[in-house]
């Protein structure tokens, strides 16, 4: 009887597994030792499709064993989208079969972007300074707009 692709691969799991465990356990414990020694809060999987299927099993693992709860977040927010999403105290792992998907690597990218700069203070400085202004020209204005309207004279 003659097999499919599809029936040679599933009979070829097996194999690819324990070779894959392999090859990669020093460097699984290798991350494994970074995030404990890190304040990392959470783990953010950025992946599509299979890709992310395949991670289902990987979080289960991960939150039995390294303690920490993991998301999954969809590219498409960032890339099609433009939110923002801070990823200051978390773990970012994209997943690509290929290593060429644009929309993971986006969020690789503006992750490792806000890492760089999430010390930065002055975006809360501006904030503070904006609503300083901003209260102080609402009370002049609703003084006047309350004076106006006063039925009682002095």
């Amino acid at each position: 009887m003659l097999m499919t692709k599809m029936q040679e691969e599933i009979f070829e799991q097996k194999t690819a597994l324990k070779t894959s465990f392999e090859l990669n356990l020093d460097v699984a414990r290798l991350v494994a030792e970074k995030i404990a020694s890190t304040d990392v809060k959470h783990v953010v999987i950025v992946a599509r499709g299979s890709s992310m299927n395949a991670c289902v099993y990987f979080k289960y693992l991960f939150e039995i064993r390294g303690g920490k709860p993991i998301t999954f977040y969809n590219p498409s927010v960032i890339t099609k989208y433009g939110a923002a999403y801070d990823f200051s105290s978390a773990l970012v792992i994209g997943v690509s079969q290929s290593g060429q998907g644009a929309d993971v690597n986006e969020v690789i990218k503006q992750a490792k972007e806000l890492a760089a700069t999430k010390a930065l203070i002055w975006p809360l400085f501006f904030t503070g300074v904006f609503y300083l202004i901003f209260v102080g020209l609402l009370t002049i204005l609703l003084g006047k707009i309350e004076k106006k309207l006063s039925y009682y004279k002095n």
